[in-house]
């Protein structure tokens, strides 16, 4: 029986660009593709039409209570941290193969301040699901368990993300994918350090405009 292991697909390229909107209140809304069935990903895993429908569903009470909250970023555990909350899902359907869904950002949370900061300032950024789940050799999905969808960094070249974030991004000798949990928060480490550096950067610049 295949491990179970910490699974984050983040999604890239110019097909699952978010879409911006506010509503009367100035809210900032993302919407756009959260998660992909049938199609083989950039970490070479592919997930279930079924189970990902299955997910879809039973986030719908979460939804609906206003309870299915995401981070700025992946953290290092399936557990969500309130003070590192960024957003809330508004919304979750299948079209097709696609998981879309939209998202308001929490500006009044720290992260939720910064994400929309970048959003407003041209970062290019992506819904990212983080959740559990079993991979054979062939990087086939099974018994998958969305947990929530973060907000990630997205580079514009897909060649830019380097292989040790938190994408997980490995090969066993075998040509299949099983990336350990252990090992994927050995990972999250580094994407933690380079994530920090980022934000500490963004928000020297927004201080010294504001001054």
């Amino acid at each position: 029986m295949s491990d179970l292991l910490l699974l984050n697909e983040a999604l890239i390229g110019p097909s699952f660009n978010m879409i911006e909107s506010y509503d009367d209140q100035k809210n900032l809304y993302l919407d756009g593709i959260m998660m992909q069935a049938g199609i083989k990903n950039r970490n070479k895993r592919t997930y279930r039409l079924d189970e990902l429908s299955n997910n879809v569903v039973n986030l719908q009470e979460q939804i609906s209570n206003n309870n299915l909250m995401g981070e700025l970023d992946h953290p290092q555990s399936v557990i969500v941290n309130l003070d590192r909350v960024s957003h809330m899902i508004t919304s979750l359907k299948m079209i097709g193969n696609d998981g879309y869904g939209k998202a308001k950002i929490i500006s009044k949370t720290p992260c939720g301040s910064i994400a929309k900061a970048l959003v407003e300032s041209g970062a290019k950024l992506g819904f990212s699901t983080r959740g559990t789940g079993s991979v054979d050799n062939d990087g086939n999905v099974s018994n998958c368990v969305i947990l929530t969808v973060d907000i990630v960094g997205v580079p514009s070249a897909p060649g830019a993300v380097p292989k040790p974030l938190y994408e997980s991004v490995g090969n066993a000798s075998n040509g299949g994918e099983i990336i350990k949990l252990s090992e994927c928060v050995q990972h999250d480490e580094v994407a933690q350090k380079f994530l920090q550096q980022e934000i500490l950067k963004f928000l020297k610049t927004q201080i010294f405009m504001h001054k």
